[in-house]
């Protein structure tokens, strides 16, 4: 969470918001949209979370289905630190100066999006373009029979589109379609043999096998590379994802290019 910022924010077709990042970095903030929401931003048609993590001003409760699945188009940045030296700011010492940031469909996607960052021209800072997301292009049918030791062919057209009230609203990726219990998932152990190679979870999964297995073949992730290049399409994508900037640079995402 970032310190005296609201988690939910409304952002007009147009406008835009900015937030304050504290000079000693952040870790692991996430970014996603909500949409369809109602006055209060509450009662969304998609993207609605209600984990309750860090408090009573954690996320807006719930739609009255329940929390949504975490299929969203998503920002994941590690924040740098400020002048990483005792003297300049005591906070940052032992911590890294450079901004981490990607663009993620891991879970899913919803919306289009782009990130552009400015102050830092170095090419490990780039920009993000997945103004070409589609939620038509969602596959219907993927091919998710490959086990780590056996075929499912139970798992051999599935459906990975979420659609509610006859509204696809977004895209479960391979992982979170097979592991997630709510709007479609099939509530399997993300440890089977079906799932494992989908996830990649580690142990006992690590990026070699990952790579070398079945879900970067999937439709999906290749529907995703071609849409959304430089972003993250399953686990241990890092080939194509990932990027880091100077601690001064301002990164800017946008939904619905």
């Amino acid at each position: 969470k970032l310190t005296d910022t609201p988690l939910d924010q409304k952002i007009d077709a147009g406008q835009s918001f900015d937030y304050a990042v504290d000079p000693k970095g952040i870790k692991s903030t996430r970014f996603w949209p909500k949409w369809g929401c109602d006055t209060q931003g509450e009662n969304c048609l998609w993207g609605q979370s209600c984990s309750g993590a860090w408090g009573p001003d954690d996320y807006a409760p719930g739609p009255t289905g329940g929390c949504h699945a975490p299929a969203d188009s998503k920002l994941e940045v590690t924040w740098g630190c400020a002048y990483p030296d005792p003297a300049n700011n005591p906070q940052c010492e032992h911590k890294k100066s450079q901004t981490y940031y990607n663009g993620s469909a891991v879970d899913g996607y919803s919306l289009p999006f782009k990130i552009t960052r400015s102050g830092d021209p170095a090419t490990s800072c780039q920009d993000i373009n997945c103004s070409g997301l589609n939620l038509a292009a969602c596959p219907k049918d993927d091919n998710l029979s490959q086990g780590r030791t056996a075929v499912h062919p139970e798992y051999s057209s599935v459906d990975l589109r979420i659609i509610l009230g006859g509204q696809e609203t977004a895209c479960f990726s391979p992982c979170k379609k097979m592991n997630y219990t709510q709007f479609g998932g099939l509530s399997l152990n993300e440890q089977s043999d079906a799932v494992v190679m989908y996830c990649c979870p580690d142990p006992p999964i690590l990026s070699p096998e990952c790579n070398a297995g079945p879900v970067p073949k999937t439709k999906f992730v290749t529907t995703v590379h071609q849409m959304c290049p430089n972003t993250y399409g399953f686990a241990y994508d890092d080939s194509l994802a990932g990027f880091n900037c100077h601690y001064h640079t301002k990164l800017t995402l946008t939904f619905c290019p």
